[in-house]
This record gives C-alpha cells, sequence and structure tokens, in this order.
C-alpha cells in the first residue's frame, strides 16, 4: 500500500494530464454511486488517459488502499470545496470535520490553497491534512 502511495504522490507531482470533467451519468468507481456533488468530487488519470472518478475523497483512498493493481496512475485531482474547480492532488491542502456532510460519509474536502483551509478547518471545527496524511 504504501509503494501504491508513493508512486502516486509521485506521479501526480510531475504529471501532464488534465482533468476530466464530470458529466451527469458518471458513477464512482468505488462504490458506484452517482456523481451528483461535484464539490466533493476526485478522480485518477491513469497511464491509457482514462478517468476513474469518485463521488467522495473516503472513495478515492479507499480504493487507492485496496491496492488495484490494474491501474497505473499518472495524474490525480481533486474538486476544490469552495470554488469547485480542479486543483492536482499532492498540491492541495485538505480538511477532515464531522461537519462536513460528503456523499459517502468521508468528511474530508479539498482546497486550492491553504489559507482557505485553515479558515473552513477554524469555521467546522476540523483538522488540515496533507495529500499524505489523507492517502498514506
Amino acid at each position: 500500500m504504501l509503494l501504491c502511495a508513493s508512486l502516486l504522490a509521485v506521479a501526480c507531482g510531475t504529471a501532464k494530464q488534465t482533468p476530466v470533467d464530470i458529466t451527469a451519468d458518471d458513477m464512482c468507481e468505488h462504490c458506484r454511486m452517482a456523481i451528483s456533488e461535484q464539490r466533493f468530487a476526485a478522480e485518477l488519470i491513469d497511464n491509457a488517459g482514462s478517468a476513474h472518478k469518485f463521488d467522495d475523497l473516503g472513495c478515492m483512498k479507499s480504493y487507492l488502499k485496496n491496492g488495484n493493481p490494474r491501474v497505473q496512475v499518472a495524474a490525480c485531482f481533486v474538486m476544490d470545496y469552495e470554488t469547485r474547480r480542479w486543483v492536482t492532488g499532492p498540491e492541495a491542502s485538505y480538511v477532515r470535520s464531522q461537519e462536513f456532510k460528503t456523499p459517502m460519509s468521508g468528511g474530508i474536502v479539498a482546497f486550492a490553497d491553504r489559507t482557505r483551509a485553515e479558515r473552513s478547518a477554524l469555521r467546522h471545527k476540523g483538522a488540515v491534512l496533507s495529500y499524505r496524511e489523507v492517502f498514506e
């Protein structure tokens, strides 16, 4: 698992891939639920250019933890909770709080910059986490 997460971190840090838009018929790769709230979305792009989309950061975390060997990750993206714009996974700051009602109760949201994440953590009685703390 640590090897998978390390490879993901390296791949995400150097990837020149672009995120794939979420469409109305997209389903979460892990839980198979519709991706109805984009502010919680995340995705992995594999080496073949296919997008593996998730409705909750917790789903992407579980998917990676289960070590899906058929997927070689080239890039990862998470949706900024406030702006609803994609940000590269390792560049984001994350906030974990029980006050966030995410689709699969993961309780983790992403922000493009740390200052907004810190404000959100204070407002929602949460903790700011790094990419490694969330996904490794």
